[in-house]
């Protein structure tokens, strides 16, 4: 794989390199598992997940066994892509709130509802921030990234390229911008695939050990983002190519899960 090439040493550094369980999609940020610390020690949790993927269903388990790390159904309806964490403060968005609470219909009551339900898994704040518009997943990680503890990644929209979510991001972003340090970096134009536009990001990118890896598209001078990652993280960035695998709605940290070494 092109990746594994370009990742050369990194790659083998990994804590462990396996595939022990079929699965029925690739996505397994969404349905993987989510390690936190309950005193201290490390657990694991699982968001419910669709049913007729019974096999990325039964993933965590699979992964629990083999790690032997015991594993809580947290009976969310959501999916890991939606939920960004720097240990302390998670981030998300409030197009999960409409999957979960059904018996009540106050937004207000089902964000309250959700940051009790998140801390138990070591969200000590959790922030909701506005969907995009026009974007299938609604999740935060096609556009936010933690580069630290204290900095956020921000994919940004110039108004000419999509007017609604310009004023969507400026407005979560003056939220954030009260936690934590913002680097902007620019969003690709999105394209359009059949009926839907296809929100290209740099921002979906994966934390490997020392390296960083960033998606390029086809006419866009990558350059600038890979120099304002480089400098915000303090870590290598490795570029490949993500037109075709943004087209299913997701790229490189969709379709990976990373577990920290605790």
């Amino acid at each position: 794989m092109g990746v594994r090439r370009k990742l050369g040493s990194n790659y083998l550094q990994c804590w462990h390199c396996l595939t022990a369980h079929r699965t029925d999609s690739v996505w397994i940020r969404d349905y993987g598992p989510t390690l936190y610390l309950d005193r201290g020690k490390p657990k694991l949790f699982q968001y419910a997940y669709y049913d007729r993927r019974p096999r990325d269903d039964d993933q965590p388990r699979s992964f629990a066994d083999w790690a032997d790390l015991p594993l809580t159904d947290s009976g969310l309806y959501m999916e890991g892509g939606n939920l960004l964490s720097n240990g302390e403060v998670c981030i998300t968005s409030d197009a999960v709130l409409s999957f979960n609470f059904p018996y009540t219909n106050n937004v207000e009551r089902k964000r309250k509802l959700l940051v009790k339900a998140l801390r138990k898994y070591g969200c000590a704040e959790t922030i909701v921030l506005e969907s995009l518009e026009d974007e299938a997943t609604g999740h935060v990680d096609i556009w936010l990234a933690f580069a630290s503890r204290t900095t956020l990644i921000a994919g940004v929209f110039r108004e000419d390229q999509h007017a609604a979510n310009a004023a969507i991001m400026g407005r979560n972003l003056d939220l954030l911008r009260s936690r934590f340090q913002i680097v902007p970096i620019p969003m690709p134009d999105p394209v359009q695939k059949r009926d839907r536009l296809v929100m290209r990001t740099y921002a979906n990118m994966l934390f490997l050990n020392d390296v960083v890896l960033v998606p390029t598209y086809d006419g866009h001078e990558a350059q600038g983002v890979i120099d304002a990652v480089q400098a915000a993280t303090g870590k290598r960035v490795v570029t490949f190519h993500g037109e075709n695998i943004i087209k299913e709605k997701g790229t490189i940290h969709c379709l990976s899960k990373t577990i920290p070494r605790v």
